[in-house]
């Protein structure tokens, strides 16, 4: 059996707000994904609020199965000094046998700073 597979990026909704994608980019379902380790702070929006799916996990993913959600108001991490730090993802999930994965991912927000987009 294969080892299920996890991506996880930040698409553009426009200029300055991006939405956080999580992908299961295998012919594998993924059970029981849990995030135990994200960064708070990335919308401004009082309470900090997460997406669902991070804060309560997912108990069953699907085959190339897709959740996305609104995560990153940029303008107001430049306020706060907060667009040059490096954000972490940590991620837990397990296989239809009960296996159990961790995946990490680190993203260098300072990549999406002072990027130039053209948009109509």
């Amino acid at each position: 059996m294969l080892k299920p597979d996890l991506s996880l990026r930040f698409e553009r909704i426009k200029s300055g707000f991006m939405k956080i994608v999580i992908e299961n980019n295998s012919s594998n379902d993924i059970y029981n994904l849990t995030f135990v380790e994200y960064p708070e702070e990335m919308t401004g929006i009082v309470g900090n609020p997460q997406p669902g799916f991070i804060k309560d996990g997912i108990k069953y993913m699907a085959s190339k199965q897709i959740y996305e959600s609104f995560y990153i108001n940029y303008p107001y991490l430049v306020t706060r000094k907060l667009h040059n730090k490096i954000i972490k993802f940590k991620m837990n999930y397990s296989n239809s046998s009960g296996k159990i994965y961790t995946k990490e991912i680190e993203i260098n927000l300072s990549l999406f700073y002072d990027n130039t987009s053209f948009e109509n």
